[in-house]
């Protein structure tokens, strides 16, 4: 009998083994007329026809796809005038888009603002938004009347994390979880700064959003769990990871140095804690499931776990997305983009469900 539950165990675990991702997209390449080209997708949606939309950081314009993949058109163009893009924010590029009723909303950190455009790509309007100076970690499109922001305050006295629900209407805004910022430290010579430490794979807050279902995921990586609020920001549920911190190796700390930001630049230096955080990254899958993976930042290595709402392990994952690579989502699909060996971009839909 001894026997058998010791088997059973062993293909139990080995029914938790990787799991071979298909694509169930490839988005095509884009047009070689097309102006602008593909440098650093960050953030996407889709309409009610099943376009893709793609917003891109360096090119600063949006990409636009039907639903077979095939390419149409670019919305947007740099510089700073009605339907234009900036996405260079304090902190780094920061520019997200979400899309309600067939309605785009498309964040601009560079300007603080939520430019309004229709899906043919025609500007609507822009709306002028409120938020502490520091840099936008993502932002998410609840309602047309209803925002949600993951912000880093780093600029305070005390840094700090947040997330945030706002009225569109009245700025209000509701704290749905904070945390101190612990990710760096400030060196100064009494009158100003003279440095600042880095504190690689340091814990923080990790968001997402599935406009499927109203569910904000927010999770604090140092803690083998993630939580999940409803859009008047009451907790729902707590979800368990099953997923240990793993140690911080010589290769982490060099690829982490390894970073155009940090690499060569005095103003930086890094420090590395013992251990890696829980996870870095969370993505809903459909309705009721969540790739949960920590992602390496520059190579974009891939180690993850597919989990139910109960934290219930059902498969794991491994792949590279290589430099500027990573996964995104958007109403419970996820978007894998890899480089070649070129440093061509893959837009990749992925199928978690085989």
């Amino acid at each position: 009998m001894r026997n058998w539950v010791l088997v059973w165990f062993g293909f139990c675990s080995l029914m938790a083994a990787d799991m071979k991702i298909n694509v169930a997209l490839t988005l095509d390449e884009v047009s070689e007329d097309a102006e602008y080209f593909l440098q650093q997708p960050a953030s996407f949606d889709t309409d009610s026809k099943g376009s893709f939309y793609v917003v891109d950081w360096v090119a600063r314009v949006i990409f636009k796809w039907n639903s077979k993949g095939e390419f149409d058109k670019v919305i947007g163009a740099p510089g700073g005038g009605p339907g234009e893009f900036g996405f260079m924010g304090q902190g780094g590029p920061q520019g997200y888009l979400g899309i309600v009723e067939d309605v785009l909303y498309v964040y601009d950190g560079g300007r603080r603002a939520v430019q309004i455009f229709n899906t043919k790509g025609e500007f609507q309007k822009s709306e002028g938004l409120q938020v502490q100076l520091g840099r936008t970690n993502a932002f998410y499109i609840a309602s047309a009347g209803k925002w949600i922001i993951d912000h880093s305050s780093f600029m305070r006295e005390t840094p700090s994390l947040t997330v945030s629900l706002v009225d569109a209407q009245s700025q209000n805004e509701t704290v749905v979880v904070e945390r101190a910022d612990t990710s760096f430290d400030r060196k100064s010579d009494g009158t100003r700064v003279t440095q600042v430490v880095i504190k690689g794979f340091s814990e923080r807050l990790v968001t997402a959003y599935n406009q499927l279902n109203g569910q904000l995921i927010v999770g604090f990586n140092g803690e083998p769990s993630f939580s999940i609020y409803d859009l008047n920001g009451k907790l729902v549920k707590k979800v368990p990871v099953n997923r240990p911190r793993r140690e911080v190796k010589e290769e982490d700390q060099k690829e982490f140095n390894e970073q155009g930001w940090i690499k060569n630049n005095t103003f930086f230096t890094t420090a590395f804690p013992e251990r890696m955080p829980h996870y870095t990254g969370i993505l809903p899958v459909g309705t009721d499931m969540f790739a949960v993976y920590e992602i390496s930042p520059f190579n974009r290595n891939i180690d993850g776990i597919l989990i139910d709402g109960e934290g219930t392990v059902k498969s794991k994952f491994r792949f590279s997305c290589g430099e500027n690579g990573g996964l995104i989502g958007a109403k419970g699909k996820i978007l894998r983009v890899r480089t070649d060996d070129e440093g061509y971009f893959n837009l990749e839909v992925l199928d978690f469900a085989s």
